[in-house]
Parts: structure tokens; sequence; C-alpha cells
């Protein structure tokens, strides 16, 4: 097969422009009731007639689990990937974690409210899953409305709103809503308002570990407030303006499972506690994994929808399609893998194992869909001290350090398959050690690498370094050549 048309992904990125002028906002707070409308009308997440584009979102209506049981309070969470619990003391089975749920409309109207849930943190530690970013278009291209998200500190279980009136109508205007976890419910505007689904963006998936699962409440804003929604993939669209649907889970990788290591597709468990509630974890596998089953992370990407249904009985509601079974002009235009060091963590993979199981993956990518390029970022910098090490780029002669060549080596042999090296030579993108939990070892507060650790949790990134290293990655994306029939929705 021979391609000879391409084009570099930044050719077509546009960034978001900033904050959206006050003067151009009459109103945005979160309150306990919503906007009073002539004429109201609501549109929800389950609706018939879906007034939304969820690109390529997998939404199930959500059940929380409370000490009398569980409760159908009506919202939606987005499942990222196969990853479930059980809480047979709660009454609830095979219930799917929820993630970040996003989706685009067209808005022609003066206001709206968006009606959503608290579901975690509750202000414990400074922590909030009540919380949504909202994006407008305005001008030339995209405008966040506000610096950082809006929070909810409701804790009583019932539903916030987050009213928005401008300062003058908007006319067919495109608005990207993000939410954190589960618990959107609808948008309430004025009858002669009208929503309708935005036409697709560029569509590029982001897989990996902790570092993009959007499930975490590990991002941190200066050490004081934990967001749940402030990842990388965040930061990654305010500099491209592309969907970008969420795969990544914790602790897995190409070896490690989120449970152990392994070197098949077998499925861990774990247990937790959810409102000091038992749980048990299942769903756990590592990237791209394969089977029959649904707990398949490749399944995930290509046949989610009918697995779920025949495993549980239903799939997933107002679902436009697999990541890469989209009609013409949905497909992505590239797909993102970030990096882990799982793989080393959880035992000792060699060379050419890592070599090995790379180059399969990235075959099997790569014959999924030979159109779409996919790109691996090497692994994110040592940030826990595990080897001694804080926030370093991996030791020349480590297993880790093998990892990352096995990993180019097996990309060079693969079409469309591009690796991007964090750690340089020229410029790499962090230098040196950052902070240890108790200290900063010898690195200004202020430094790259000191906004790579979370006081919160000493693994993860503070909102800071997530926005840096998405910073980062999409600099250096933006070089990557793909296909230009892809771009025009022609492949």
């Amino acid at each position: 097969m021979i391609y000879d048309r391409y084009i570099k992904l930044g050719e077509i990125m546009e960034k978001v422009l900033g904050t959206l002028p006050a003067s151009l906002i009459a109103s945005d707070v979160v309150a306990d009731t919503r906007l009073t409308f002539t004429n109201e009308a609501r549109y929800r997440w389950d609706d018939v007639n879906f007034k939304f584009n969820n690109i390529g979102q997998k939404w199930r209506a959500d059940v929380r689990p409370t000490f009398s049981g569980p409760d159908t309070y009506g919202g939606v969470k987005n499942c990222a990937t196969p990853r479930r619990y059980t809480a047979p003391a709660a009454g609830m089975h095979d219930q799917m974690f929820a993630s970040t749920v996003q989706f685009e409309i067209m808005f022609t109207g003066d206001k709206l409210s968006i009606e959503h849930n608290n579901l975690g943190g509750n202000n414990t530690g400074n922590q909030y899953a009540g919380e949504t970013t909202v994006w407008v278009e305005y001008g030339p291209g995209m405008w966040r409305l506000a610096d950082t998200p809006k929070l909810t500190i409701r804790t009583d279980g019932g539903a916030s709103f987050r009213n928005i009136t401008f300062a003058q109508t908007m006319v067919n205007k495109r608005m990207k809503i993000r939410l954190a976890t589960a618990g959107f419910q609808s948008i309430y505007t004025d009858g002669y308002s009208v929503i309708s689904p935005a036409p697709p963006a560029y569509m590029m998936p982001l897989d990996g570990d902790s570092w993009v699962e959007s499930t975490q409440a590990l991002t941190a804003d200066g050490g004081a407030t934990q967001y749940f929604s402030t990842g990388i993939a965040h930061y990654a669209y305010e500099r491209s303006c592309f969907n970008i649907p969420e795969r990544g889970q914790g602790a897995t990788g190409f070896f490690s499972n989120g449970a152990t290591l392994v070197t098949d597709d077998t499925v861990g468990t774990a247990t937790g506690y959810i409102l000091f509630i038992a749980i048990t974890i299942t769903g756990l596998s590592r990237w791209f994994s394969g089977g029959s089953g649904v707990d398949s992370r490749m399944g995930w990407i290509t046949d989610a929808n009918a697995r779920v249904t025949s495993a549980f009985g239903s799939g997933f509601v107002n679902y436009a399609g697999e990541d890469f079974g989209q009609p013409l002009g949905r497909r992505p235009v590239a797909s993102t893998i970030w990096g882990t060091w799982n793989d080393r963590s959880v035992g000792t993979i060699t060379f050419e194992q890592m070599y090995d199981r790379s180059k399969y993956i990235y075959q099997t990518l790569h014959a999924l869909d030979p159109y779409c390029t996919f790109i691996h970022v090497s692994p994110e910098p040592f940030d826990d001290g595990m080897f001694g090490n804080f926030a370093g780029a991996p030791r020349r002669g480590s297993l880790s350090h093998d990892h990352v060549l096995a990993q180019m080596k097996a990309a060079s042999e693969v079409p469309n398959i591009r690796y991007i090296n964090a750690y340089g030579p020229d410029d790499p993108w962090w230098r040196g050690q950052g902070p240890a939990n108790g200290g900063t070892n010898g690195v200004p507060i202020d430094s790259q690498q000191a906004r790579i650790v979370s006081k919160n949790d000493g693994i993860h990134y503070r909102r800071e370094g997530g926005e840096y290293a998405a910073m980062r990655m999409m600099e250096a994306i933006a070089e990557v050549p793909v296909l230009l029939d892809r771009v025009m929705g022609l492949k």
C-alpha cells in the first residue's frame, strides 16, 4: 500500500484562544436551582431525539451506591474502559466505572442551565467530582468560559446547575461541555433556543495509564483544589480543538493488567471500597488485550457495544459507533498512546519481550485501520522514587531504558506508527530530578520538574504539570504527518 499524500497534524490544529472576555458573559455560576426560562425546553442525555454529539463516548445510565442500596438517579456515565465493580452488599453488580463525560452542541440562544450531580469527593480533602468546563465558539475560534472548572460542593445528592447567561445572543455557535466523571443529566434552555448536534471535529483517541485516565481526582491546582477532569486530554484539546476520547486505565501497560504482570490477556481483579462498602473490581486488562469477552481492551475500540449487550443485556445509549468503525469523516485522524512505567514497576520484562509485544500491537493497530496514524509517546518520567530516581529520564542500561529502545525499534518497523521520545536527546521534556514527597530535591518550586508530582499522592502530576505535559505532547504531535485522505474524510 502506497501513501503519498500527507499533511502535518499541526496544520489542522486550532488552539483555544483564551478565556472569553467578561463583557460577553452576563452570568456564569453554579447553583442549586436552574434559570427561569420562557417555554422551558429540556434536552436529556437519553432522549430518542438526541441533540448532542457525544463524540464516540460510551454512555450508560449511572447507578450510584448508597447505604440504602442502588440509586438510579437519572444521570449518565461514560465507560472509557471495560473496568467494572460489584458490591453485593449494596445490591450492585457489574457496574462500569465512570469516566469524564464530554459532548458538543450547536447553540442559538442567550442562556442555558447544565444539570449535573456531585458524585465524588464531596470536598473531602478538597476533591470534587461536580465540576464542569465549557468552551464556546466566538469569532475565529473556541474560548473557555472560565479559567478553571466551575465546582459544586453540594453534598446532599441533589442536582446542581451551571447557569450561563450570555450578554448577547449566540447564533449557531459550537459549544463543548466537559463534566467530571458521571452525573450529567440534561440541558435546560428557552423553547425558542436551538440545540443540535455539532458537526464532528477531528478525533484523536488517547490511551494509556492513570496519567491519561479520566476518573482520577489527582490533578491538583497549586496543591489546593483537586480536579477530576483537568488532565492531559483536557489541555491537549485546548491546543488542538480535537475531540479526544479518553481510553486510559490506571496501572495498566503492555504487560501490566492493572493488578499484576501478565504475558497473556489474563484479566485482573482487585478489591476496594465505595462509601465503606466492599467492592470487587474486575475487567482489569492490559493495553489492547484481545479475546472475545467484554474485558478486551481491543474489543473496547472495535465492537464494545455488541460485547456489552451480550454480557449485560443492554448496550450503550445514543451510541454513534466504535472508534474505528465510524462513518467516513468521523474516523480518527490519529490515535495516541501515552507511555507508562507500569511494565517496569510490576516486574521484569526484557528488551526482547517488550519489542515483540509492542511490535505485535503496532501491527495489529495498523491492520485495524491502515489509514490512521498511531502515535506512541514514551513513558512519563519517574515520579514516585520507586527506583531512586525522581521525575527523571530512564537511566542508560536500565530495563526502563531498554523498554524505550525496544518500543522505538518496533515502531520504526511498522507503517504509520510514530514514536515520540520525550527524553531527547536534543530537547528532553523533563530534566534532572523533580520533587520528593517531602521536599524539592533542589529543584525550584516553579520549575517544570516541580510541577510533575502532586503532593496529594506523590505519583501523578499537578494541574500545571498536566498542562505542561499536554503542551509538549501536542508540540511534538504537530510535526507528525497524517494521511490527507483521512483528514478529508475520503478514507
